[in-house]
């Protein structure tokens, strides 16, 4: 294709449609969203270039140039960002760590950062219901190891973050119950903690999930009974308070319902100790360089774009 037929409009409605069926594609998952974003975006960058250069008119304009020049920049850098943004998802009981392991990633391909530098503290929550179990405000206490190797402490929630070596953190709307087990192996080594994560309450009533004992084949299937709803479908209240409830254990084909503090000895060995039931927070990791500078372009269009329309009012105003 010749820079004149690239330059034409008559590509940019055609490019547009692409950049649209791309985002389709990408929300319902048909194909990598990196290639279905970044291609339509490459395309229209090219068309804006090849129309800058090709056309006189851009270039006798000042205003008018720099507001092409930096939607060119705009188009540019959100192409950048799909190629190496980075989305991704973890979940840590109260009192876990953070050191770069993700539970779900998204991301593009050529992601730089450095996410193994990331180390942060889940120091407890409170998430407040209304009735109706209407979400409320979430509040969750971090500390985080900065720069500078020095811990820090505060308080995000799912609108209010923290920014650690470029990834910002904040809670997603995903918590609920995680009972903390001690294994004690039958042959006297290093007793291993483990926590189950249900489900996400009070999203999910049915409260069940399997652990795999580490170093070992032996499935723990556990299930939460409570008493009563942990947060009052009339009045609301705060997530997590420990219900009264009891925890059905099964492993190996023998059941016992347990209460913190009690004790599983196994027949083929070993003692489950069930320590007591804690909570779990899930976090959402977002990483994108491009961000400011793409506000910063729109910035300089929006002003570029005035002050060209200024002039070519004003100068009417003038003959006039």
């Amino acid at each position: 294709m010749r820079l004149p037929s690239l330059a034409s409009l008559k590509w940019t409605p055609f490019f547009l449609v692409l950049l649209g069926l791309g985002a389709v594609g990408a929300a319902q998952g048909v194909a990598s969203p990196t290639w279905l974003l970044v291609i339509p975006f490459v395309l229209l960058g090219l068309n804006l270039l090849a129309a800058i250069v090709m056309n006189a008119a851009f270039r006798a304009k000042p205003g008018l140039l720099v507001f092409h020049v930096a939607l060119l920049g705009a188009v540019l850098l959100v192409g950048m960002g799909r190629l190496t943004y980075l989305k991704g998802w973890v979940e840590l009981v109260k009192g876990d760590a953070f050191q770069g392991e993700l539970t779900g990633v998204e991301k593009g391909l050529w992601h730089w950062g450095q996410l193994e530098r990331v180390v942060f503290v889940n120091e407890g929550f409170v998430k407040e219901y209304g009735p109706n179990w209407w979400a409320r405000r979430t509040r969750n206490s971090i500390r985080w190891m900065d720069e500078d190797g020095s811990w820090q402490q505060g308080e995000i929630g799912e609108n209010a973050t923290v920014t650690l070596h470029g990834y910002r953190i904040y809670t997603s709307s995903n918590h609920g119950f995680a009972p903390v087990f001690v294994w004690h192996p039958a042959d006297q080594s290093s007793p291993i903690q483990g926590a189950i994560h249900f489900p996400s309450y009070p999203r999910y009533r049915e409260q069940t999930n399997t652990w795999t004992i580490p170093g070992t084949d032996i499935a723990v299937v556990a299930m939460l009974l409570l008493d009563e709803p942990a947060i009052n479908l009339v009045l609301g209240g705060v997530f997590p308070t420990v219900p009264k409830h009891q925890l059905r254990v099964t492993v190996q084909g023998e059941t016992r319902d347990l209460v913190p503090g009690d004790r599983f000895p196994f027949a083929s060995g070993g003692v489950l100790h069930y320590v007591e039931l804690s909570a779990w927070m899930g976090y959402r990791i977002f990483y994108d360089w491009t961000r400011f500078w793409l506000l910063a372009t729109f910035l300089v269009a929006t002003l570029s774009l005035s002050w060209h329309f200024w002039r070519k009012f004003s100068m009417v105003y003038i003959k006039l």
